[in-house]
């Protein structure tokens, strides 16, 4: 049998334990986020469907685009080449809670 002085040990275990878990659910996710390419489009006065129709993609990939969705680098790689750039000029990978934060704004405009 344990004594109470190894059941207090044993305690401050499990809180150990439920720390480390409450650390791993907090755990940051990266994703991607576009606002480079708004920025760009803005900075060359580029509407988005000017840039669908020159870098051949849909409107469909330009809303994913707009709402910091995931969209295939055949997509991106053809934004680059039409705007002569690369695709750190238009897209960074940042923690969900900043890409939150972007959407919470591009939902206000």
């Amino acid at each position: 049998m344990c004594s109470c002085e190894n059941i207090g040990e044993y305690w401050r275990i499990l809180e150990n334990i439920g720390e480390y878990w409450r650390i791993l659910e907090l755990e940051i996710v990266m994703v991607i986020c576009y606002k480079k390419l708004w920025k760009k489009l803005i900075d060359l006065d580029m509407k988005t469907k000017d840039l669908c129709d020159a870098a051949g993609i849909s409107h469909a990939s330009m809303a994913k685009l707009g709402k910091n969705e995931n969209v295939t680098t055949d997509i991106l790689v053809k934004i680059c080449s039409t705007l002569e750039c690369d695709i750190g000029d238009i897209a960074e990978v940042v923690s969900e809670k900043q890409k939150k934060m972007a959407n919470a704004r591009i939902n206000t405009r």
